[in-house]
């Protein structure tokens, strides 16, 4: 291959050249027309050129009999196997890789993610039936999963705790690697790399990810991405979807911004799954970069079996409970309009007691009567209570006077 041609070399094959700032300009070879649209200029890599007219640096360098390696000072391109540009038309066009799911929707194979909770509010015991349902081949909370190798790591904790955690996982027959305690130190990450490789596991387990990461500073953007890119890489080149076990922040926040620490946590990985308490009521959502979210729903946990289901969505499960006071409320029999229903139902927004109203209704649950406008107030009652019959009344078999009558009446009088 001929040597770096360098800019006074490349100058000497063009016409019309002009000095214009930073860049030189000339006329492009590539096309026949006179006009000044070529700019090149030297880079540390080598010398950029390009066609304000839209030629491309090898329609220059064919024009000029040039071989474009000559263009870069270590040559051939270094950039060319990091270099695919297509138009937009050309890529969305090409057939994509499509992604394969350890679970449907949720855990990419060779993909990250992180579960998250305050403590004491049960992500390991939900870890552990992921880990359960994975070796099983059994739906986790509701999505398929693939049947694969399972590697679980409890770095912290009594072991007793540990092993009650985990004992159903045997009564099941679920065949799931484990490991308890302290990894090596100054080496934990290298040792966690060795255990991969020993096995062709499908999911594995962290549990919590501070015990494998280098210092415990989590809001530093660099330290964090550096650790993060760690077990992406990993995953990416032995193949298992790696789950990282971790802490959410003291205030509770919306999306991704609650997980403890530096975005880049939450940036680096697939997928977020974020468990939350209240009242005694567990939540579960998740934030997906492949695959689909799960809404926040409510989550059922049976102590006994240690199963773990979504029971509904928190909106579906609110909608359900307003509908039930609405009945109950209506349960007497009397009519209400829909202001003195929302009244009388606490606990739920206007507008979801009126959608629970509207679908009471359609499903032929409650009856109504009027269109709500002024002097035509909508009433609502309990299906099988009938309305009144406006007017009826059990002493009216005799006719009353009528308005005429009284009119006339009162002029005989005066």
């Amino acid at each position: 291959m001929q040597n770096y041609i360098n800019v006074s070399g490349f100058e000497a094959l063009l016409n019309g050249v002009i000095e214009s700032g930073s860049w030189t300009k000339a006329n492009c070879p590539a096309h026949d027309d006179q006009e000044i649209s070529l700019s090149f200029r030297e880079f540390s890599w080598g010398i950029a050129v390009k066609c304000a007219s839209g030629c491309t640096t090898v329609d220059i360098c064919v024009a000029l009999k040039l071989d474009s390696n000559r263009l870069f000072k270590q040559g051939p391109n270094p950039f060319a196997q990091f270099d695919p540009v297509f138009s937009v038309k050309d890529f969305v066009t090409q057939e994509a890789p499509e992604y394969e799911f350890l679970v449907e929707d949720l855990l990419p194979s060779g993909g990250t993610s992180l579960l998250v909770a305050k403590p004491k509010v049960g992500k390991s015991i939900l870890a552990i039936h992921l880990a359960d349902c994975v070796a099983r081949g059994i739906p986790f909370l509701g999505r398929k999963t693939n049947k694969a190798n399972v590697f679980h790591l409890t770095l912290e904790g009594s072991q007793s705790q540990t092993q009650r955690r985990l004992s159903h996982t045997v009564r099941h027959g679920s065949q799931i690697d484990c490991y308890f305690g302290i990894p090596p130190q100054n080496r934990a990450k290298e040792w966690f790399e060795y255990r991969l490789t020993q096995r062709d596991y499908g999911l594995v387990i962290v549990d919590p990810m501070s015990k494998l990461i280098n210092g415990s500073d989590y809001d530093n953007y660099a330290l964090m991405d550096r650790e993060m890119k760690f077990f992406v890489s990993l995953a990416q080149d032995l193949g298992p979807h790696i789950m990282l076990l971790h802490h959410e922040g003291k205030r509770i926040r919306e999306e991704g911004d609650g997980v403890l620490g530096s975005s880049a946590i939450f940036g680096a990985a697939d997928s977020l799954i974020a468990l939350r308490k209240q009242n005694n009521q567990r939540t579960i959502f998740s934030i997906n970069r492949y695959g689909e979210d799960i809404p926040k729903s409510i989550l059922s946990f049976d102590r006994e079996t240690r199963a773990i289901e979504v029971i509904g969505t928190v909106t579906e499960t609110s909608l359900m409970r307003a509908k039930e006071k609405v009945q109950l409320l209506l349960a007497d029999g009397a009519k209400r309009t829909e202001k003195v229903v929302k009244e009388g139902v606490s606990g739920h927004s206007n507008g979801e007691v009126s959608k629970a109203l509207r679908i009471l209704v359609e499903e032929g649950t409650l009856y109504k009567s009027g269109t709500g406008k002024r002097n035509d107030p909508g009433l609502y009652w309990l299906a099988g209570v009938k309305e009144d019959e406006e007017g009826e009344d059990e002493d009216d078999d005799e006719e009353g006077p009528n308005m005429l009558d009284l009119i006339n009446s009162k002029k005989d009088g005066a």
